[in-house]
């Protein structure tokens, strides 16, 4: 797999993957959210329903001191008039609304249902007359299970002039599907009354017995509860509800009221939650795979340019270079990448120069050997001749002259020859503490001064000692100064000049203030074989270059066209010379 596409699923997975935890915690806590407000709704009409609950039994209570007050009610009763009696209860019945009316004699007889029930009355009202009897109460409230219906119901004895009451009127409503159904279409909420644990009213459209299992478990919690409202999901055929639970609060009646509410808007809220932030989400991978997909084409730029360079060094081209353009990894691995290649092409040019060298020095240590036996021929021939003509003056002296020329000649070529074979010998040192000065003073006293140059000495004072080899050194000073001398051939100035600078070494420099030496001919100087002159063999400065190295020194050339050439040699001290 690429780099490339390795950062693009990189960068899209950590677009993804934390979108994807915030659009489940996201959707969770909507979903809590939600119904935890539902919850607090459901326990909120519930409190509601009993407040209603209670107005209404109050409202009954209210009237029934009413009727007491009013005598139309027991005259009725006592001129045992139906007419007159069902004329009054009317009036009752359209005052409150009641789901119940009925009203009985002092014996308990029957005279008027609202039902239009006969003969035995509701059982409150023998409850209404223990009461009164026990307790002296004219009022008592009851609660009666008819015909699978729920009746709250309030019994209150009439007064009589004949006696303690003339009757009793039981006024009442029912906890049934109607009353619930019409506290649903105000508060949204569906209802389930239960007593003793079966269902007595609801408003759900499912069967209850469904209704029944799916709430049997809560009930049992509210049980343990001791009571207290309780809170909960739930799930009546295969619908969701949050379900609120409370006891109604009415004495002697074991009642349990629960309001269920839908959640399935908050499922729904859920499911819109979820699909947005995961539509956000597959957009912010979309983003984040663009994003990744522009950031490594520019990350991967640089990577490509370095291939290329590394394509093109291993093809040979130690030339080829990488821009550095930022201070990052990057930039980092391309100056490395560089200094690669500069070190690369350096160890190529030693290698190739070491490889020249060894061809060269072969090639000159048998052309040496080659030309040093005839040449030692011809000089012993020569003198052989001399010495002949030294016995007879007479002789042409011409012919001398031309011995003497022969002679000089032949020594130049011996010194060839000899360079030849001191080129092809690998340099041994003899090293040993020196002063610069005195080698330097040495070379001088030795060396013909041509006449029209002026040798300038500027030897620095208290310079510290080297480790050198006397030898060497004194014929790496006198070539230099032979070369400075041969290039004044108009006369001028030569300098030499020995200091101390302060990185721990010794130079001295050779400056002429000749022609200089051509651009084209500068890298080359120290080339074996390479010269600018029309004589010589052009090993005096690669010989040189080669016994500095040696000591562990360095030697660099300036020059400038018509300002001449300076030759700087730098040595180390002896305590770091390193050389043994």
């Amino acid at each position: 797999m690429l780099l490339r596409t390795k950062l693009i699923l990189f960068a899209a997975l950590c677009a993804f993957l934390p979108t994807m935890l915030s659009t489940y915690w996201s959707a969770r806590t909507i979903s809590e959210s939600i119904e935890t407000e539902l919850s607090g709704k459901g326990l909120g009409i519930l409190d509601q329903v009993g407040k209603l609950t209670e107005e209404r039994i109050e409202s009954i209570f209210s009237y029934s001191f009413l009727v007491m007050g009013n005598p139309a009610l027991p005259l009725a009763i006592e001129k045992k008039s139906p007419e007159l009696i069902a004329s009054v209860a009317g009036s009752i019945e359209k005052g409150l609304n009641l789901d119940l009316l009925e009203i009985a004699d002092s014996r308990g007889g029957l005279l008027y249902s609202a039902e239009g029930r006969r003969g035995i009355p509701s059982p409150i009202v023998g409850k209404a007359f223990g009461q009164a009897a026990a307790s002296g109460r004219r009022s008592l409230l009851g609660l009666e299970i008819m015909e699978g219906k729920v009746a709250v119901e309030v019994a209150t004895l009439l007064p009589s002039l004949r006696g303690p009451f003339s009757g009793v009127v039981v006024m009442g409503f029912y906890l049934d599907d109607k009353f619930f159904g019409d506290i649903k279409e105000v508060m949204r909420s569906d209802f389930c009354l239960f007593s003793k644990g079966l269902i007595v009213a609801q408003t759900l459209e499912a069967d209850r017995e469904e209704v029944a299992r799916a709430l049997s478990n809560p009930l049992v919690r509210l049980e343990n509860a001791s009571g207290r409202p309780l809170a909960e999901r739930t799930r009546i055929g295969g619908e969701p509800y949050v379900l609120a639970l409370k006891d109604m609060g009415i004495a002697g009646a074991d009642l349990k009221l629960a309001a269920l509410l839908s959640s399935r808007n908050a499922a729904a809220a859920k499911r819109k939650a979820t699909v947005s932030i995961a539509l956000a989400g597959l957009a912010g991978f979309g983003i984040a795979a663009l994003l990744a997909l522009l950031l490594s084409s520019r990350l991967m730029a640089p990577v490509r340019t370095l291939t290329r360079a590394a394509e093109e060094v291993g093809n040979g081209n130690l030339e080829t270079r990488v821009p550095v353009a930022s201070r990052d990894e990057i930039g980092f691995l391309s100056h490395a990448f560089n200094a690669m290649a500069v070190r690369l092409k350096e160890d190529q040019e030693r290698l190739v120069r070491s490889e020249r060298l060894a061809a060269i020095g072969q090639m000159a240590s048998g052309v040496g050997h080659e030309l040093r036996n005839p040449l030692a021929a011809i000089r012993n021939a020569i003198y052989f001749v001399k010495g002949k003509l030294m016995k007879d003056p007479a002789r042409d002296p011409a012919v001398r002259e031309m011995l003497d020329i022969a002679e000089k000649e032949i020594g130049s070529t011996v010194k060839i020859s000899n360079d030849l074979l001191e080129f092809s010998r690998a340099v041994r040192i003899n090293p040993s503490v020196q002063d610069v000065n005195s080698i330097l003073t040495y070379v001088f006293n030795t060396v013909s001064t041509p006449q029209n140059v002026h040798l300038v000495k500027r030897l620095g004072e208290g310079l510290p000692p080297v480790n050198i080899d006397p030898e060497r050194m004194r014929q790496v000073f006198m070539n230099l100064l032979n070369n400075a001398f041969e290039a004044m051939t108009a006369g001028g100035e030569v300098l030499v000049e020995s200091c101390y600078n302060e990185t721990s070494r010794v130079t001295v420099r050779v400056k002429d203030n000749g022609p200089g030496i051509p651009e084209k001919d500068r890298e080359r100087i120290f080339e074996p074989l390479y010269s600018t002159k029309a004589k010589g063999t052009g090993l005096g400065l690669s010989i040189v270059r080669t016994i500095v190295e040696t000591h562990l020194g360095t030697i660099t050339l300036r020059t400038e066209l018509g300002r001449g050439a300076e030759f700087t040699v730098s040595l180390p001290v002896a305590a770091k010379a390193g050389v043994e």
